[in-house]
């Protein structure tokens, strides 16, 4: 978040923000915005080294500049501070951001006179929650809105899912949007209800659309924070960032739910009962994609992500569909493409939680430089992400596509998979297998205990239904 507020302008501004913003969002209440514990903070990069990072629980956001790091602390760690590490940090405007919430693109855009055209305010969480149930009631045989859990205070933690026969759990690619996780970062929950209604209503009409629903199963979270939303929060409403929240591999190795925020157990439990091959969460603060891993270095081959190399084509595939992310090349960015961890280091965060313990491919995408800008913004930021989270869920039908039986024609389930363009193996827990894959034929090695290891070349290809049936032997 980038928060440089002017105080001359504010009642200007406050009266703007009145006027302007959506009616359907809930303005955050004095008495939430003053149990908000954390400052919002600038200090010197010098100042962020590891054991800064440790001895201060410091919450980097995304703002790049070449001198200052910002970002979220807690007052009372702030205040416990050495002297000399307190002197160098400057809370920017508490008083006023408690009240607030704006970043200066947001007020500046709130400045500006509002076209004569008409535009649909963003969804609180009733809007929301009856707009999802419109689409499940009107599209039933494609659609199906089931709760992934309760956030902390009880609000549904809605999924559609979107496939041809969606009451039934097929043997289909499975792929998952989620959006919203940091509740002040609104651009991709809106997105989403946009995706939803496209994917839906399109349906018959469009051959792209059908064979996409057809032969997936498309699971979408429009809000995984609708608590920090309401709020006007980065934080859920136990002040956790949910994307500090999930098992680190580097840092917090036990793949267990435990005492982590519902939202998170949520989460952890959705990826328990689906295998999602292709996945994307939706933020804001800048506009790139994020490829694994946040929470180590990506210098090297070998500390990179297993699927790297179609990682970084899934990347550019995005990016370059996008104008305003492929013009980015500040800093870490490579025409709107970034490792995490060279950017700024993320711990316990969802894209890589999923991408180790998971199997997935899921990866971050950052949607706006603002937060949350006026509701009028949206339909150019639909636009210019429509056709890269449609390709995106199109990639995710290409690979390898495998059913596993024994010599008497038995499934087998548990077998792992490696294969010639990629350094991780993969183990699945159903006897169908779909493995996304770079194009071209690729060579597969399939191994379970109580079984001979078995070597096969198939080349990779659309998901259509069908399965290349191996046998392995006992």
């Amino acid at each position: 978040m980038r928060l440089f507020l002017a105080i001359s302008h504010l009642a200007i501004l406050a009266t703007t923000a009145c006027n302007q913003m959506p009616s359907r969002v809930s303005d955050a209440t004095d008495e939430s915005a003053e149990q908000q514990p954390f400052a919002y903070v600038r200090m010197p990069l010098a100042l962020v080294t590891k054991e800064f990072l440790t001895a201060s629980g410091f919450n980097r956001d995304h703002k790049k500049d070449d001198y200052y790091a910002f970002g979220y602390i807690n007052h009372d760690t702030l205040a416990s501070l050495a002297s000399s590490d307190r002197a160098q940090i400057t809370e920017l405007d508490g008083e006023l951001l408690a009240s607030t919430d704006f970043d200066a693109k947001t007020l500046a855009l709130l400045s500006e006179p509002v076209g004569k055209e008409t535009f649909e305010d963003y969804h609180n969480y009733e809007s929301m929650t009856d707009e999802l149930q419109r689409l499940a009631d009107t599209y039933s045989d494609i659609a199906s809105l089931e709760s992934a859990g309760k956030s902390v205070q009880g609000r549904e933690l809605w999924v559609m899912k979107i496939s041809d026969n969606a009451e039934t759990d097929e043997n289909e690619p499975k792929l998952l949007y989620i959006a919203n996780m940091h509740g002040d970062e609104v651009v991709g929950r809106e997105l989403m209800i946009y995706l939803t209604r496209q994917l839906l209503s399109e349906y018959a009409a469009s051959d792209r659309i059908k064979t996409l629903v057809n032969n997936a199963q498309i699971y979408v979270m429009p809000s995984m924070n609708p608590d920090g939303f309401e709020r006007r929060s980065r934080f859920n409403a136990n002040n956790s960032d949910l994307n500090r929240n999930f098992p680190d591999f580097t840092s917090d190795p036990i793949d267990v739910p435990g005492t982590r925020q519902p939202e998170t157990k949520a989460v952890m439990a959705l990826h328990e009962r689906h295998h999602f091959a292709h996945a994307l969460n939706f933020h804001g603060g800048d506009v790139c994609f994020n490829m694994p891993w946040d929470t180590q270095a990506n210098g090297r081959t070998a500390e990179r992500f297993g699927d790297d190399p179609l990682m970084q084509s899934l990347a550019r595939s995005y990016a370059d569909a996008n104008p305003t992310m492929k013009a980015n090349t500040d800093g870490t960015f490579n025409q709107g493409v970034t490792y995490g961890y060279e950017w700024y280091e993320v711990n316990g965060g969802l894209q890589d939680w999923s991408s180790y313990y998971r199997r997935s491919f899921h990866a971050t995408i950052e949607l706006s430089y603002t937060k949350w800008p006026t509701a009028d913004k949206l339909p150019a930021a639909w636009n210019e992400n429509k056709e890269s989270v449609l390709k995106y869920l199109e990639q995710g039908l290409y690979g390898i596509h495998l059913e596993v039986v024994d010599e008497n024609g038995a499934q087998v389930e548990g077998v792992s998979v490696g294969i010639s363009s990629a350094t991780r193996s993969l183990t699945y827990e159903t006897a169908f297998i779909n493995r996304a894959t770079l194009p071209g034929v690729q060579s597969l090695r399939l191994s379970k205990s109580g079984f001979q290891d078995l070597s096969v070349d198939l080349p990779a290809k659309d998901f259509s239904g069908t399965f290349s049936r191996v046998v392995m032997r006992r």
